[in-house]
């Protein structure tokens, strides 16, 4: 999965394509078969941007639910995958992998991974308690314009949920799991008005400058058009 865009390592898209063409080789070179796709990271893939908050909605999307496009996304990789491994499921890829979050079947097949690597599987019940959420305060962030969500720029967010302690310290710390953003619109949504939800904050302090900070990024990260 190579990324391209503001909130990717390789920004514009040539870039990203060679980046692609070398992991393609290093992959060959060791004797796999291997695909690589490229994915926009313009905008946020799904709706959460922070440690926790992602891994929840990923286990959603292994529930049959999630963001549409996080889904897209996994299915696509999860597709190349099978093609580049040559195994003949005896009928098409995606009706597999479709099915198999309808029944439930993708969904053990990760608990069984968490179990095997001694994992914590009550986890995926409810992830919110064991990824630190005690001590968490959440608010939302409303916005102001009219028109239509034109861009929602992906590093800008990122620089945010890094502000609330999301990203690793300049020291080497670990980031906070429990902080970050859901996000209430995507790119194409149409807002009007001087207060609509732009984001749901989770943060340690809801007075401290980082908050502060980390709101003013996420505003300055929303584009609206005509």
């Amino acid at each position: 999965d190579v990324k391209v865009g503001s909130g990717a390592f390789m920004k514009e898209e040539a870039d990203a394509k060679e980046l692609g063409k070398v992991m393609l080789a290093i992959g060959r070179g060791a004797g796999r078969n291997m695909a690589a796709l490229l994915s926009d990271m313009n905008s946020p893939l799904g709706r959460a941007v922070g440690n926790g908050l992602e891994v929840t909605e990923s286990v959603a999307v292994l529930q049959g639910a999630g963001p549409q496009d996080l889904r897209e996304l996994t299915l696509d990789l999860a597709e190349a995958a099978i093609e580049a491994s040559g195994v003949d499921l005896g009928e098409p890829p995606r009706v597999v992998l479709e099915r198999a979050l309808r029944d439930g079947s993708a969904m053990e097949s990760f608990r069984n991974m968490v179990r095997a690597q001694g994992g914590a599987v009550e986890a995926l019940d409810d992830p919110t308690q064991l990824l630190g959420q005690s001590g968490i305060e959440t608010f939302e962030l409303t916005l102001s314009g009219t028109g239509f969500i034109q861009r929602i720029d992906a590093l800008e967010v990122g620089r945010a949920v890094a502000a609330l302690g999301g990203g690793r310290g300049a020291d080497g710390s670990a980031p906070d799991p429990a902080v970050g953003v859901i996000l209430h619109i995507a790119v194409g949504d149409q807002v009007e008005g001087t207060s609509w939800p732009a984001a749901r904050i989770f943060c340690r302090n809801l007075d401290d400058e980082a908050t502060e900070e980390a709101c003013a990024l996420l505003a300055g990260a929303v584009h609206v058009a005509e």
